[in-house]
């Protein structure tokens, strides 16, 4: 089935453009009425972007329309077609049907419409307005939100050549709208089939891609493809869904697209989908990322510090929010930014700690540990306190030690050896359990420098001594000398007394 819509549309675009360039050669800009053999007068509304073709009729309550939701229908393509990466020819034409008989009369190649369905869209120029539409589809958020489902569509048919199953591009077309009423009874309606109340079960995946269930069963396909849309899309983002788009266009199964794009085969992400529902059951589908961006995991990850990975994430999210003028939810990222900054400072200075650690360069060990635990502290992060302060302690415990062996040092040039000596022996080991290698070896080599010093003062004591012994032996004779000099002398003189 999904070859056959494919030919299907790829019919009608030919066909579409065959008119068109029959229009074209009759001169002048294109006339809905020269297409209907001029049944209907036809009225054309510049809205910049779009160019509303509308009949004659119905032009009044039109140019209301064109008034009142011209500028958000712009805004809807700034935003889109960005975001989608597509550059669709300019401007869209928005045609308006007088009928049904008549849309399927000029456009007969065109896939089978739901019977309540007023919108779709032709290949890559034409979006179309089928009457009778709603009483209030113009002056509610309705018509607003067709054009950008179909505009979203057009972008789709575009990056994928119109080869995307019509049961995927729906759910896709359908985020584009403004969440509303209908989104809410659609969600209430599928969470019926997945608990078995609704009568009707889920599609499964292939089924819903390769039927034409979209068309025929608004109850429960039609808000399954959004849950699919919104589950992949908040899931991977719109790279993914430009890269699933372009694999399609270029020839690829939508099956080996998927794989290939999502790093997945189709029936794993169908079960992650599945696990999923309760979630979005429970309020997620509120939290369009085009209308109601949901911060919830971002805070959840900043709260459990992955402060570097969830602020990069938040670049792409202030983008997205810029774009989409999500104002209130763009103030609530751009604090979290700023969060994950401190964050990412924080983080920084404790890497820069152990870098320290390492190098043993403990003064900076304790300035920037405590640095870090300030930090940490204005963010109300007490998850690395305990290693920081740990390090801290280490790193001043280790100064200390270094300081005494400074002290042992002193006290050994001082000559005060013994207490120098017995200081050095204690504060190696106690710097080795530390881990201060470098320390521990200054406190040995500082040890070996005493030893060396102490021996070689003793040996210096000793040659003293020595030589104090000689000299007083020395003198020793010399006095023993002189005595017996003096004896000698004593008895010659009283021998000679005696003569």
């Amino acid at each position: 089935m999904q070859g056959s819509h494919a030919a299907s549309r790829r019919l009608a675009r030919l066909a579409f453009l065959a008119l068109w360039l029959c229009l074209l050669a009759l001169g002048g800009r294109v006339r809905p009425a020269l297409a209907q053999g001029g049944t209907t007068a036809w009225v054309e509304i510049d809205l910049g972007h779009f160019i509303l073709l509308s009949p004659e009729a119905l032009e009044p309550e039109l140019r209301v329309f064109a008034e009142q939701q011209g500028p958000a229908l712009n805004a809807a393509y700034d935003l889109l077609a960005p975001l989608y990466g597509a550059t669709p020819a300019l401007p869209i034409n928005i045609r308006v049907y007088n009928s049904r008989f008549e849309f399927t009369h000029l456009n007969a190649l065109t896939p089978p419409l739901d019977a309540a369905a007023y919108h779709t869209h032709l290949g890559a120029r034409e979006i179309a307005l089928i009457w009778p539409y709603p009483a209030d589809f113009l002056t509610t958020e309705a018509g607003a939100n067709a054009i950008r489902h179909e505009l979203s569509g057009l972008l789709l048919s575009v990056l994928s050549a119109g080869a995307m199953p019509a049961g995927l591009e729906s759910g896709f077309n359908q985020y584009a709208e403004v969440p509303g009423a209908a989104t809410e009874q659609g969600v209430a309606r599928l969470q019926d089939a997945f608990s078995g109340r609704g009568g009707r079960p889920l599609l499964p995946w292939r089924e819903l891609f390769d039927g034409d269930a979209i068309y025929t069963d608004q109850a429960v396909a039609y808000p399954e493809s959004l849950a699919i849309a919104a589950f992949l899309l908040e899931t991977y983002g719109y790279d993914h869904l430009r890269a699933l788009a372009a694999a399609l266009g270029n020839g690829q199964s939508y099956a080996s697209a998927f794989a290939a794009v999502y790093g997945q085969p189709l029936d794993r992400l169908e079960q992650a989908w599945l696990a999923n529902l309760p979630t979005y059951f429970a309020g997620q589908w509120q939290t369009n990322v085009l209308y109601n961006f949901d911060l919830t995991p971002y805070r959840a990850g900043l709260e459990a510090g992955a402060y570097a990975q969830v602020g990069n994430a938040l670049s792409d999210v202030v983008a997205l929010l810029t774009a989409t003028g999500q104002t209130e939810k763009l103030a609530e990222a751009q604090t979290l930014q700023a969060w994950a900054a401190q964050g990412v400072a924080a983080e920084d200075l404790v890497r820069r700690q152990r870098e320290a650690l390492a190098t043993s360069d403990y003064p900076q060990v304790v300035a920037l540990g405590q640095a870090a635990q300030a930090a940490f502290g204005a963010l109300g992060d007490s998850r690395r306190v305990h290693a920081i302060q740990t390090a801290i302690q280490r790193a001043q415990a280790i100064l200390g030690l270094r300081a005494a062996v400074a002290d042992a040092q002193t006290r050994g040039a001082a000559g005060d050896y013994d207490a120098a000596q017995a200081q050095l022996v204690s504060l190696i080991p106690q710097l080795e359990a530390l881990g201060d290698t470098s320390g521990g070896q200054a406190a040995r080599a500082a040890l070996d420098d005493l030893i060396a010093t102490r021996r070689a003062a003793t040996a210096g004591q000793f040659e003293l001594g020595q030589r104090l012994l000689l000299a007083l032996t020395a003198v020793a004779a010399l006095i023993g000398l002189q005595a017996v000099l003096l004896a000698v002398r004593a008895r010659r003189r009283r021998a000679v007394e005696i003569l």
